[in-house]
């Protein structure tokens, strides 16, 4: 009599790993979503640095509202662990003509040209003899090295 009611359950529980293996087979298969890589930002009104969705910069900071945001990137000094800024850049909105085409002409790319911070606060073109000057020579402010191989790339996360 005891033998009789293991055989439905036994079913039940053949049924429930079934389904789940299901559930997941069917998860990997699913497309997945596009989803920005995030960057760090700092307001360039407030000051206040976070990480959000890599979008056309300025985008708006969350705590003053202003949009002002722009891109920082930073770095670190393998040798000493400094992570610092190295420069802040943006890149100037589409114009409404463009948005969502994927035709934009290589003479409105040029005037799209990304824009560097100095480090005396003036903007540059990205691609001019002084931003390739800024993105090329890296050095950290904490001891000195200027060893590309030493210095890496902060994402993030690791802030």
């Amino acid at each position: 009599m005891a033998n009789q009611k293991q055989i439905p359950l036994a079913v039940a529980g053949l049924i429930v790993i079934i389904v789940v293996a299901l559930f997941f087979v069917i998860k990997q298969a699913m497309p997945k979503r596009y989803r920005p890589p995030k960057v760090d930002w700092t307001c360039e009104a407030c000051g206040h640095q976070f990480i959000a969705p890599s979008v056309t910069s300025p985008t708006e900071c969350p705590k003053c509202g202003k949009k002002e945001a722009v891109r920082s990137t930073y770095y670190e000094c393998e040798k000493c662990g400094t992570v610092f800024e190295v420069y802040r850049s943006k890149m100037p909105p589409l114009p409404a003509s463009t948005e969502g085409s994927e035709d934009i002409p290589p003479e409105m790319m040029m005037e799209m040209e990304g824009l560097i911070k100095k480090p005396d606060g003036e903007w540059v073109k990205e691609m001019s003899e002084e931003g390739r000057k800024i993105t090329s020579e890296l050095a950290c402010p904490e001891c000195g090295n200027n060893d590309r191989k030493a210095l890496k790339y902060s994402p993030p996360t690791k802030k």
